[in-house]
């Protein structure tokens, strides 16, 4: 073990954790990530500008994809899941939350980064699946309690229900770099239950 080594892994013995430098990191990741893109984003830029040592930086985030592991946070956290009472207002409410976020430019930068990039590295990849898993299991109640109401047609398809919601918007704004409608909640939501509803 070189010296360097020693003085980069003895402050972790007995330190607490300095959440101000985490989100000291967490800020200018997003401020790098923002003027520079996904590949121009480092490690030692974002220390850098979060006036931390490189050190300090590299203990938190060993690469670019420790960094966005940094950024993503929760990042279902700004869609809840809705309890309306029926299938469609529950299924609108989320699209209507959905649809916000994804209307934020720099929030769609950084997402088509994260799948971008979980391709490249299986730590990132596993916490974004991690994440995926939970917020299924959350929206997941939208179609159980509808099938309980008698709601569904086919209540055994529920995942695909969900799948070809967050496929649409994908579909739109990523691929198709295209606005989403202000109406596009209440479109995309009529259209498919009128093939998964009872009516």
């Amino acid at each position: 073990m070189s010296p360097d080594d020693g003085d980069v892994n003895r402050p972790r013995r007995g330190r607490p954790v300095d959440h101000h430098i985490d989100a000291a990191l967490v800020a200018a990741a997003h401020a790098v990530f923002a003027e520079l893109g996904w590949r121009g984003t480092t490690v030692e830029r974002v220390a850098t500008r979060a006036g931390v040592s490189r050190a300090s930086a590299y203990r938190r985030c060993e690469s670019r994809y420790g960094l966005l592991m940094l950024m993503m946070g929760d990042i279902y956290e700004r869609v809840p899941v809705a309890d309306t009472g029926t299938l469609r207002g529950d299924l609108v409410a989320l699209m209507e939350d959905v649809a916000r976020v994804w209307r934020d430019p720099a929030h769609v930068r950084f997402l088509a980064a994260v799948v971008s990039a979980q391709h490249e590295d299986e730590r990132l990849s596993q916490a974004y699946l991690t994440q995926f898993t939970q917020r299924r299991a959350a929206t997941s109640v939208i179609v159980q309690r509808a099938a309980q109401r008698g709601e569904l047609a086919r209540p055994g398809q529920g995942d695909l229900l969900l799948d070809m919601l967050a496929g649409i918007v994908a579909q739109v704004v990523l691929l198709r770099r295209a606005p989403l409608a202000p109406d596009f909640a209440e479109q995309v939501v009529d259209a498919l239950l009128n093939g998964f509803g009872t009516a």
